[in-house]
């Protein structure tokens, strides 16, 4: 069997013929990117999939082109099962377009408050307490909207009540997860709340005043 040639072309070649829904190329003459069809990048305006590249960080040489395809299809893969996630691949501080969670978190308050009637009282209770347990100046990422809500305890009120406020967040920010897996089997216990005629019975044995 031919030992496999990694090049450019031969890289290419092979990822084409699996079908890749990523294909890389080089940008300069020693610099490897990636070229595929991605969700759109956190702080976009777009709402759909659309062309975009970025660098592999990877020098255009046999162990560069071997790293590039394995990461090429690993890629591919991610986008497959609609699980690609931008902060896995990019580097916050080399990217104008990321921003940190308080800024995210306030854009999505605006929008929430003016699409729904809610006080600020009421949202600051019932969602800012989550969104506060969110690093503040760190993008927000898959893995820390899952580790904030698996904090809370297992089939709790509190962790139902974060994965619900956190998916909004993540859906308005863009980010593919499904957090609802993660909300567990949480239920009101039921009351023992009396039928009409024993309240009205019990009202009725009440004492009147003098």
């Amino acid at each position: 069997m031919a030992e496999k040639q990694y090049t450019l072309e031969a890289v290419q070649g092979r990822l084409k013929q699996q079908k890749s829904k990523a294909m890389i190329f080089l940008r300069g003459e020693d610099n490897i990117w990636v070229r595929g069809t991605f969700p759109p990048r956190p702080g976009s305006s777009k709402t759909r999939a659309c062309q975009d590249k970025f660098s592999l960080h990877l020098p255009a040489n046999r162990d560069g082109f071997k790293a590039a395809e394995k990461e090429a299809l690993r890629i591919s893969a991610l986008i497959i099962a609609k699980q690609f996630d931008w902060r896995d691949f990019l580097n916050p501080a080399d990217q104008p377009d990321f921003k940190p969670a308080q800024t995210l978190i306030q854009e999505f308050a605006d929008e929430y408050k003016s699409t729904h009637t809610i006080s600020n009282h009421t949202f600051n209770q019932q969602w800012m307490r989550i969104y506060k347990k969110l690093p503040q100046d760190k993008p927000i990422t898959k893995e820390i909207l899952i580790a904030v809500a698996l904090q809370a305890e297992k089939n709790s009120r509190d962790r139902k009540k974060r994965c619900e406020k956190l998916q909004k967040l993540a859906d308005f920010i863009g980010i593919v997860v499904d957090l609802k897996q993660y909300a567990g089997k949480y239920q009101v216990k039921d009351r023992d709340i009396p039928d009409d005629l024993t309240i009205a019975q019990m009202w009725q044995s009440i004492p009147t005043a003098a």
